[in-house]
């Protein structure tokens, strides 16, 4: 009686805590997404940083199921690249090697609507390091 008492307790504990919940709710980067600001961030050594944004310019971007992105002007001025998310790291390419991918973008924001993308990259100019930093604010 108490092996059956065991193996019954024994059998619900596995039932309870092997169930997996399904997370629906993760987001999807495919689809047609707008631009709806453009921020720039610039710091010099030694200067105050700079700092503009812009509104949305028409620009969509949408992210495909077979790993392109199309991003267009107006919907005219279009052109497409591959791309690759890996640890929230959406890399841009012409060709399928993203080992030097030049365009890399954080996944900042990332639901179902909204995606914010953060790029940082430097640059050296007599001497100084110049830090570039971009975000682009986009929604379905």
């Amino acid at each position: 009686m108490i092996m059956k008492k065991l193996f019954l307790l024994l059998f619900i504990s596995t039932a309870l805590f092997s169930c997996k919940k399904d997370d629906a709710s993760a987001p999807s980067i495919i689809g047609k997404w707008t631009l709806q600001s453009y921020k720039e961030k610039t710091t010099i050594p030694g200067s105050t940083p700079t700092e503009s944004t812009s509104p949305g310019n028409g620009e969509t971007i949408e992210f495909k199921t077979d790993n392109t992105v199309e991003s267009c002007t107006n919907g005219t001025d279009c052109y497409s690249l591959n791309y690759n998310i890996t640890n929230s790291i959406l890399s841009v390419s012409e060709t399928t090697d993203f080992t030097n991918a030049a365009d890399k973008w954080e996944l900042k924001t990332f639901t179902n609507n909204s995606l914010v993308l953060y790029q940082k990259s430097t640059e050296s100019i007599q001497g100084d390091v110049i830090i570039n930093e971009a975000w682009w604010t986009l929604s379905k």
